[in-house]
């Protein structure tokens, strides 16, 4: 059961959309100027974050999954701030806190606000496309009458989710921080920030 669980939430990473989705992330971790030192300890808080912000969706999922979608598609006050933090997110792609009156490579409070923020924004992009899968095998466990059996499995699916999240953030590590500095990056890192703030404008409007 709790392999079923890990190996749907790896294999729900393993779609297009995640592909393009995890590019956003790749880039938006370029500009942290990350260390030695702390590099993994802010990857770590993404996927713990990541992991945190699954579960709720998942026990939400199988709870009631129409709540889910309520919650996930509000109107008004909810659906703001979900276009607000697409908009801070957008803003940190382009590289405009790097050029702005932040200090953010002394201010460790805000890098991990802003870890939080990626995490959120991030889990929104991708539930959308991992959630039908992920509802698919949890509906398997929303028969239990104990809480904790539908709550563990929920975990080990995020988990299966998450660790290729890290893994690839570990080991491209090296390269995010050579290829950070480089001109060609900032322009990419500027178009990524305009397309995304563009996709949230149309969805927001629509």
């Amino acid at each position: 059961m709790y392999l079923t669980s890990f190996l749907a939430g790896f294999l729900s990473f393993l779609t297009l959309n995640m592909f393009l989705i995890t590019l956003f992330l790749i880039i938006a971790f370029s500009n942290f100027r990350l260390t030695t030192k702390n590099d993994k300890k802010y990857i770590a808080l993404l996927c713990f974050s990541i992991t945190g912000l699954y579960t709720i969706f998942g026990f939400c999922l199988i709870d009631n999954i129409y709540d889910l979608w309520i919650f996930y598609n509000p109107k008004g006050l909810l659906e703001l701030i979900i276009f607000a933090l697409n908009l801070i997110f957008s803003l940190w792609l382009t590289g405009f806190f790097r050029i702005s009156l932040f200090n953010l490579d002394k201010n460790r409070l805000l890098k991990s606000l802003m870890i939080l923020n990626i995490a959120v924004v991030f889990t929104l992009l991708s539930f959308r496309s991992t959630g039908t899968i992920i509802g698919a095998t949890l509906v398997s466990f929303s028969g239990s009458q104990n809480i904790i059996s539908q709550v563990i499995p929920i975990i080990i699916l995020s988990l299966g989710f998450v660790m290729p999240i890290g893994l690839i953030l570990i080991l491209l590590t090296r390269i995010i921080k050579k290829i950070s500095e480089k001109k060609w990056w900032k322009i990419i890192q500027v178009i990524a920030g305009v397309i995304f703030i563009t996709m949230s404008i149309i969805d927001y409007i629509k």
